[in-house]
């Protein structure tokens, strides 16, 4: 009598906790999403007629965790082996190239523009991080966003 047509009882209905689940499914969609288009992109480079003209050779499947805006996101991406101008056989992920990231980085682009966005409307680095609290980011990692900037500049 007193649910609703998704299945909700209304007498005990409690909106915040309600919300809050809701948000949570809707992040945990578009982390898996991220996570597939990702794995997407790889597959389309892994099937590319450059890929074999420029000597890359499919390697194996290496899991990379890189932190988003929404959450960390763990895929898998291929590793490829090709020979340098050295005779020697070098590694390289062509994904990272395609998504910017360097070879250390673990924040993905769009989580660094939006830390960006928030240094520029002079938020300190506390509040920067009360943001963002569910992320393995400190103080010295938003100091380090700045410091990379201010370099490539």
């Amino acid at each position: 009598m007193g649910n609703n047509k998704e299945g909700i009882n209304l007498l005990n209905f409690n909106m915040v906790k309600y919300v809050t689940d809701e948000k949570k499914k809707h992040n945990q969609l578009l982390l898996q999403s991220i996570k597939q288009q990702l794995e997407e992109l790889d597959y389309q480079i892994s099937n590319e007629k450059w890929r074999l003209k420029n000597g890359y050779i499919r390697n194996t499947l290496v899991p990379r965790t890189i932190l988003t805006q929404e959450g960390p996101v763990t895929f898998r991406r291929t590793k490829y082996k090709y020979i340098g101008a050295d005779g020697r056989w070098h590694y390289k992920y062509l994904l990272d190239d395609y998504i910017q990231l360097d070879k250390w980085q673990r924040l993905s682009l769009d989580f660094i523009i939006a830390i960006l966005d928030h240094i520029t409307s002079k938020q300190t680095y506390k509040n920067i991080l009360a943001v963002f609290p569910n992320m393995d980011i400190s103080e010295r990692t938003i100091s380090n966003i700045i410091k990379n900037i201010i370099l490539k500049n």
